[in-house]
């Protein structure tokens, strides 16, 4: 299916809200007759002058997400299908899921191995389509928030790809773009140590991030690891000391997970 240029008037907008981040929010709309998700900004950027500087640098990310992600196409990634380009009131339209990763733990802590096999494996492979792209992406916000559901659980998907830009990247001799996702750092428990310095985004942070997001899917809960410095002794505490309760009991009771 080709992606669309939509008019203001074809889409209604009407259904509940389902999320909100910084910069926008996510409503239920419909579309040649269809329930679909809508990503709009939020008001008061649009209500900013004109010639505003900060409204023109947030549109300007806007359509550049909407040029990123009209060229996704994968199962496990949530699939884009129109835009609203009309800089008053500009629209992006998604497929609608039923649900977050986060609420299916909040109404069933323990799904099957089964299921809990099938997400994880279902995220993975989208990480990796989103990775080994020529111009790989770097989610850098993924966490089970950010992970949508079919009603039957069988469509999993990765979503929320926030306002992306490209980071020019050297490999070899060969120049290349790396897009990242989300302006800020991505979602403080789920996030790699060197998220907290300076170093340049790349595809370990999301897979971090998919370790934590593994933890959380087989124990039912979002982890809530030790800090990251011992103070008192003036040391970084390694990932594995500090994550070793959760690691411990991924591994008790009648099934035994690998990593």
């Amino acid at each position: 299916m080709e992606t669309t240029e939509i008019k203001v008037e074809d889409i209604d907008v009407t259904g509940p809200k389902l999320g909100q981040g910084s910069y926008g929010h996510v409503s239920v709309g419909t579309w040649k007759g269809a329930r679909v998700a809508v990503k709009s900004l939020h008001e008061v950027f649009l209500q900013l002058y004109r010639d505003d500087p900060q409204r023109d640098a947030i549109l300007a990310e806007f359509h550049r997400e909407m040029t990123l992600l009209v060229t996704l196409r994968h199962p496990n990634v949530l699939q884009f299908l129109g835009y609203v380009r009309d800089d008053d009131r500009p629209l992006m339209i998604t497929e609608l899921l039923h649900e977050s990763l986060e609420n299916r733990l909040e109404r069933e802590p323990r799904m099957s191995e089964a299921c809990t096999h099938h997400v994880l494996r279902s995220v993975a492979c989208g990480l990796r389509y989103l990775h080994e792209r020529a111009e790989p992406i770097v989610h850098r916000d993924l966490a089970s928030k950010n992970v949508l559901l079919s009603r039957d659980g069988y469509q999993v998907k990765i979503a929320d790809y926030g306002l992306a830009k490209a980071i020019e990247t050297q490999k070899r001799t060969a120049k290349k773009y790396m897009y990242t996702a989300t302006f800020n750092q991505g979602t403080e428990l789920y996030a790699a140590p060197e998220v907290f310095g300076k170093a340049a985004s790349q595809p370990p942070r999301d897979m971090f991030a998919y370790g934590v997001l593994a933890l959380e899917t087989i124990l039912g809960f979002i982890t809530m690891p030790l800090p990251r410095n011992d103070e008192e002794n003036l040391v970084i505490v390694p990932e594995v000391e500090r994550r070793r309760e959760d690691l411990n009991q991924s591994k008790g009771g009648e099934t035994t997970y690998s990593f």
